[in-house]
């Protein structure tokens, strides 16, 4: 029987270019963008809100860890370094003598961070699939180490009765199937152009009504009509009712939430795939090398009620996602 591993590495990818957030991001890392925490009322950096939620689920959910456990991997430009490394790694450029108490505790949690962050440049920016390959050898070095793989310009609000986030019900379950877990939210199929689509199987487990844990078939990169036909990806009456989801006029689909708990096999479906010249658009594409590890039963899927992703990597979505974060609403 294999050993079991506790989760306790993170990667998560920042190295795009912003252009959906220029000028601001022609100076600044989008990953820098302030956002106001509502938990203590402070303005952060997204990249920070990110890692203290992480590294907070994985402690809560993990009690026979500490902060000195966990290590975080960031993908990013050469050009985003020295922004990233005065952040996480210098001490404020005034004395935090005689400030209120929750601006030391703040520089206390950044350089806490910083002991615990690697940072690895994406050479070319070549896809998320490279991206999170840059980190093998690199930061994963462990054939059998669990890691999770979150994005560096979303940030996640849920409403559960239970309390919990999406990010400590993937991390419970990965430690009791000890496999992948996969977050699943839905789209309209209007939507399949910009998305990564998933087919799932049968239900394994109903988590206090509000957490869905179930089996999946397979996973299609920003399918056509055609493929969402061809893999019956459009979900059903029966997977309606299952995920407890209203219908809507436009057909539905199972899509990526944004958060995956991976092992390294994903490692030699990417380095395959780079191999073969498996691109999408001149990308190497994570999903491409999730699919035969899906496929063969290797991961599950996670649909959590009254939780919510929002995004920070364009202007007016990035407006809305300072309300709705602050707010925490779904």
């Amino acid at each position: 029987m294999a050993e079991r591993r506790n989760l306790k590495k993170v990667i998560i990818p920042i190295a795009g270019h912003g252009t959906r957030m220029f000028p601001a991001s022609k100076v600044i890392p989008k990953a820098l963008f302030p956002i106001v925490d509502p938990k203590d009322k402070l303005c952060k950096p997204i990249l920070q809100v990110i890692i203290e939620e992480t590294v907070d689920a994985l402690l809560s959910e993990q009690t026979n860890l500490s902060v000195n456990d966990i290590e975080i991997c960031i993908v990013l430009q050469e050009t985003q370094k020295p922004l990233i490394e005065q952040f996480f790694f210098e001490e404020a450029p005034f004395s935090m003598n005689n400030k209120p108490i929750e601006l030391q505790n703040s520089m206390k949690r950044i350089s806490q961070i910083g002991k615990r962050l690697k940072l690895v440049v994406q050479k070319e920016q070549l896809g998320f699939g490279h991206a999170v390959l840059c980190c093998w050898e690199t930061f994963i070095t462990d054939p059998n180490e669990p890691f999770l793989v979150l994005l560096g310009d979303h940030v996640y609000t849920s409403r559960t009765k239970s309390g919990l986030s999406c990010l400590q019900y993937m991390i419970r379950t990965y430690n009791k199937y000890q496999k992948g877990v996969v977050s699943l939210s839905t789209i309209v199929e209007d939507e399949t152009p910009s998305n990564g689509v998933l087919k799932m199987g049968d239900i394994i487990e109903n988590i206090n009504n509000e957490a869905l844990i179930t089996s999946l078939v397979t996973t299609v990169e920003k399918p056509t009509e055609e493929q969402c036909n061809t893999h019956a990806l459009y979900l059903t009456d029966k997977e309606f009712k299952e995920l407890n989801i209203k219908q809507q006029e436009k057909r539905q689909l199972l899509c990526y939430f944004g958060i995956d708990i991976l092992t390294p096999k994903v490692f030699d479906e990417l380095k395959s795939n780079w191999e073969k010249k498996v691109f999408h658009k001149g990308e190497l594409n994570l999903r491409d090398g999730m699919r035969p590890i899906i496929e063969e039963d290797g991961m599950v899927g996670i649909y959590v009620q009254a939780t919510s992703r929002h995004d920070t990597g364009m202007p007016l979505e990035y407006l809305q996602t300072l309300n709705d974060y602050f707010n925490q609403n779904i």
